[in-house]
């Protein structure tokens, strides 16, 4: 439950998503959000869908581009925590829905502060690999053999005819020098090609990313040591991609007692979920801030 005394908060659910209609959609839920609302929102909460057909990427661009890509967007892809993701749904006023979005908004003098522990770029295992077929979240072939039977051939893959997929973090780099993008696998299809939760593009370089038990408990560390050095605020909202608890043996309750450790003392109350993607801003080095969309990252939103 969110109070205040000088915040106003208008919520609102878009309709059934389609990677046809995300665009008109999420316009759709801003300006009907925008209606009710005494001023533009200073700070903008989403829950979005896990749908293997529409990447959230998509959703979060689409909300950027709306918003004039002024307002700092914070929030979660739903996760149903299963060894497979089959079923993630989010819940808005009492019932439950696959393919929607909630958005709210913070109407206000809310000046949040946002943290981020990404993938580390130093553990980085380098492969010869370009992205040769892909269509949206589905990336068909990599080197022009089906995507599957790649990662089979490098052992990353046990049989890809049996449709569980690892944590496996594909890291993708693209000559036109924009941002690595994180992406983790969530499925197999039965022609060999892999399903991710955000689109890729052709040409993507690719490298395997490897991560450690011991990075995941020192990203917690350094994350809370960032948040208690940069001043006070009313409380946190976190979020952990839930694949950071494969390589803690799939044990979530390791990284949360960690937190517990740190925070411990803290005067500030905070709220902490897994998640299926992570959407938080960027400072940049002009001293700006983007919106990006995130997988295998810890987030944090300070108020």
């Amino acid at each position: 439950m969110l109070t205040s005394d000088d915040t106003e908060f208008a919520a609102g659910l878009s309709g059934p998503l389609t990677p046809e209609n995300a665009d008109a959609q999420v316009r759709a839920l801003y300006q009907k959000i925008a209606a009710v609302s005494t001023a533009a929102p200073s700070l903008m909460f989403t829950i979005q869908p896990t749908m293997f057909t529409l990447g959230g990427d998509v959703l979060s661009a689409a909300l950027d581009q709306v918003s004039g890509g002024k307002i700092p967007v914070f929030g979660t892809c739903a996760i149903d925590m299963a060894q497979k993701i089959r079923n993630p749904r989010i819940t808005y006023q009492g019932r439950a829905y696959s393919d929607r979005m909630t958005l709210l908004f913070f109407n206000g003098p809310v000046k949040p502060r946002f943290f981020a522990s990404l993938f580390p770029e130093q553990f980085f295992l380098t492969q010869d690999a370009v992205i040769t077929g892909v269509s949206g979240t589905r990336i068909s072939t990599i080197n022009n053999v089906p995507a599957a039977s790649f990662l089979e051939d490098l052992g990353l893959l046990q049989n890809a005819s049996v449709k569980v997929t690892p944590a496996i973090p594909l890291v993708i780099h693209y000559i036109d020098g924009s941002s690595r993008q994180v992406v983790i696998l969530s499925d197999i299809t039965p022609e060999g090609a892999v399903i991710s939760n955000r689109n890729v593009r052709v040409g993507g370089v690719l490298k395997l990313g490897a991560i450690t038990a011991d990075h995941i408990l020192e990203s917690v560390k350094a994350l809370v040591r960032d948040i208690k050095q940069k001043g006070n605020g009313a409380g946190l909202f976190m979020f952990s991609c839930f694949m950071r608890t494969v390589a803690i043996g799939g044990n979530s309750m390791a990284e949360i007692e960690a937190l517990q450790k740190e925070f411990a003392g803290f005067p500030q109350p905070y709220v902490f979920c897994y998640s299926g993607g992570e959407l938080c801003p960027q400072y940049t080095e002009a001293g700006g801030m983007r919106n990006r969309f995130y997988q295998y990252a810890l987030i944090a939103c300070q108020l």
